[in-house]
């Protein structure tokens, strides 16, 4: 987005009379109302953002979609444009809790693009993509938490990249066969139906599958770390559909957990490719899943510090050097 056709700027304590210019901005409220298709919108992170838009039970109400081509664009910035400063959307001012920080109302596809939040405190999603029916939503380097619901909640193929989902009751996303790369999901942080996972660090998701999928599609896990923390009930990637068309599973690291690597149901096991995986210290490494040739059951413990969450391997670890070379993923 070199060459937006529109900027727009906004800042937590614009008075509502603004025209959206640097000098004399925009509130989100009016931002929203505002856009259209390849536009771009700067917000301020100086101050909370927490004021109600409207009656619609959130702080951010999303009601314009962008294109395929041209999405519209929301940056966090603190004081120089381009900083990557985190703009705080709060739903739970003092006094008052709202449903969600920000609800999209498309029903179809959003084309919306998110950079630098944090959207936090709602009693139901934190962001809400109307109920599961809007989709084309990117987020980078966001938070999602302190959600009574989700962190997350919407349709199909958005995308993550960099987020953190954390303390949320109903745990951290819950889209449809979306992207999710280099993320973090701990304490109330685990996703479900992920169709790509790559990169990613989950750990203490209590008694729940940190990586759930319940679909048809294809689905890949690669490079991932998962710690069940020592929970007997705990999974690390766990498929429960009868119709999965194949899971590739490669280079993971599966720790510490109930079960490992899950397929509920048997039949299509050969269709599921899993290889290049490190288990260690798992109740049960895998469920209806075949091991890989190039699998390692470390029988020491091979990182550097896992109470620290440092899984790097030790110098001398069985598992160094023999992992999958995945490229540029």
């Amino acid at each position: 987005m070199a060459n937006p056709t529109n900027t727009y700027y906004v800042t937590h304590n614009a008075g509502g009379g603004g025209i959206g210019t640097e000098g004399d901005p925009f509130t989100l409220a009016q931002a929203a109302d505002t856009v259209a298709a390849d536009d771009l919108v700067w917000v301020k992170a100086t101050g909370i953002y927490e004021i109600e838009d409207g009656a619609n039970d959130c702080v951010l109400h999303i009601t314009t979609a962008g294109a395929q081509q041209t999405y519209i664009v929301w940056k966090g910035y603190t004081s120089v444009i381009g900083d990557s400063g985190i703009v705080t959307i709060n739903a739970n001012p003092a006094g008052d809790q709202f449903a969600s920080c920000v609800l999209t109302a498309i029903g179809a596809a959003v084309y919306n693009a998110f950079y630098n939040f944090r959207f936090t405190g709602a009693s139901g999603d934190c962001f809400d993509a109307n109920g599961i029916t809007d989709d084309n939503i990117v987020f980078y380097n966001c938070r999602f938490d302190l959600a009574g619901g989700w962190g997350f909640q919407g349709d199909n193929i958005h995308i993550f990249v960099k987020c953190t989902f954390d303390n949320n009751t109903a745990g951290g996303a819950d889209p449809d066969d979306a992207w999710f790369i280099g993320c973090i999901g701990h304490t109330g942080g685990e996703i479900t139906q992920g169709g790509v996972v790559l990169l990613s660090l989950f750990y203490n998701n209590a008694a729940v599958s940190n990586i759930y999928l319940n679909w048809g599609g294809i689905s890949l896990a690669i490079g991932n770390s998962i710690d069940g923390d020592g929970n007997a009930s705990s999974k690390g990637y766990f498929n429960d559909s009868p119709n999965s068309a194949c899971m590739i599973v490669l280079n993971n690291i599966f720790y510490d957990l109930g079960v490992g690597l899950m397929k509920d149901g048997v039949g299509t096991i050969g269709s599921h490719p899993s290889n290049y995986n490190l288990f260690f210290s798992n109740d049960t490494p895998r469920t209806n899943f075949q091991v890989g040739d190039n699998d390692v059951a470390g029988s020491e413990d091979p990182f550097t510090n896992s109470g620290a969450r440092d899984y790097t391997l030790k110098a001398a670890s069985e598992a160094l050097n023999v992992g999958f070379d995945a490229g540029d993923v």
